[in-house]
């Protein structure tokens, strides 16, 4: 299952349920999930499997910022195409960080690359609040059990999240 999060109301704004052999991977699966968000969004959060090129055109088409590390390899291109660009920028504040692991998790931590995670907050959520099988043999049934649960889960989400609150024990 594949779903795109809101951040700040970490509603589901957008979901595909995909077979294992499909045959093509996340940034295909995001090329079309990107078509059908809310227009307005602002970042699009993805780790390295959605750092493919033509993921970035899109997100750059709907105005918003693809915020997606570049590979430990990557090279810079030196296009003059925006989304490209982009990618060329983040791929030299890496460098210009350090070009280690930790200048890749500072980079990630300026930023705010870790609210990607709330994407799999919300699979967790739907995996234990609504189980993790699907129950229907039929491909066209699972699909719309899968948005059922989505639709469950934002429906919990909008009566109301925890809100954790630390204490310190002297």
């Amino acid at each position: 299952m594949h779903i795109g999060v809101d951040p700040e109301s970490q509603e589901i704004i957008v979901s595909e349920l995909t077979s294992n052999g499909i045959g093509c991977g996340d940034g295909e699966i995001a090329e079309k999930l990107i078509e059908r968000v809310p227009k307005g969004i602002k970042r699009v959060f993805g780790d390295g499997a959605y750092d493919g090129i033509d993921f970035r055109r899109k997100i750059e088409a709907i105005g918003a910022e693809a915020l997606i590390p570049p590979p430990r390899d990557a090279i810079v291109h030196r296009s003059r195409e925006p989304a490209i660009r982009k990618r060329d920028y983040a791929i030299l504040e890496i460098i210009g960080l350090g070009a280690d692991d930790k200048a890749r998790q500072l980079w990630k931590q300026l930023k705010g690359y870790y609210r990607r995670s709330l994407a799999e907050t919300a699979v967790y959520r739907i995996k234990q609040l609504t189980g993790s099988n699907l129950r229907h043999r039929e491909w066209k049934r699972q699909r719309n059990e899968a948005y059922i649960k989505c639709l469950v889960i934002n429906k919990m989400t909008n009566l109301g999240m925890p809100v954790g609150q630390w204490e310190y024990a002297a």
